[in-house]
């Protein structure tokens, strides 16, 4: 009819565009189409909060020597400084408080000083995706450690062990057994 208008098919074309970028993992790329059609695709709308979620984890045991160097990873989202502080923790005192380590993440710190703080630049390039940062930690005595981190509102927690020793865990479900195997790798 010789007027210009936009196709019928425009708004799903382009949350089809946004949903094969984010196939491909171009996230800045699906976010933008998303953004163009959030108020019409109740999907395209929870997806743009997801890319823009900040997260923060670390794992929840890390094992090491005595000596050696203690490598922690931290996965992030979104998120471009993290503070880590380090506290040592005495987890048969803890166990025999508590009757649990469960909720060793919940332990109360009000007053103490961690032995160790450090501040990580994870990058303002974190592409609306998970990354991995690779921390070093200056531990080398032996003992178990909380390590807290937090990056803008968020925290993670997460135990570091120090020892020499191992242990081989084997469970009998039917007969409800445990065998517990103790290495020791100091000498």
């Amino acid at each position: 009819a010789g007027v210009e208008q936009r196709s019928p098919n425009r708004d799903l074309a382009l949350y089809i565009l946004a949903q094969i970028h984010h196939a491909r993992q171009e996230f800045g790329s699906a976010a933008e189409y998303y953004t163009q059609v959030e108020n019409l695709f109740a999907d395209a709308k929870e997806t743009l909060l997801a890319l823009h979620e900040k997260t923060i984890a670390l794992p929840e045991v890390t094992n090491a020597r005595p000596g050696e160097p203690v490598e922690l990873t931290l996965t992030h989202r979104n998120v471009a400084r993290a503070e880590l502080l380090v506290y040592p923790v005495d987890l048969m005192t803890l166990y025999l408080r508590e009757k649990t380590l469960a909720h060793v993440a919940g332990i109360e710190l009000a007053g103490i000083s961690p032995t160790l703080r450090k501040t990580i630049e994870l990058g303002a390039d974190s592409q609306l995706r998970a990354r991995e940062a690779k921390v070093a930690l200056e531990l080398k005595e032996p003992g178990a450690y909380l390590v807290i981190a937090r990056g803008d509102e968020q925290h993670a927690t997460g135990l570091v062990l120090v020892s020499n020793l191992d242990l081989e865990v084997r469970e009998d479900s039917e007969a409800g057994r445990l065998r517990i195997q103790v290495l020791d790798h100091s000498g």
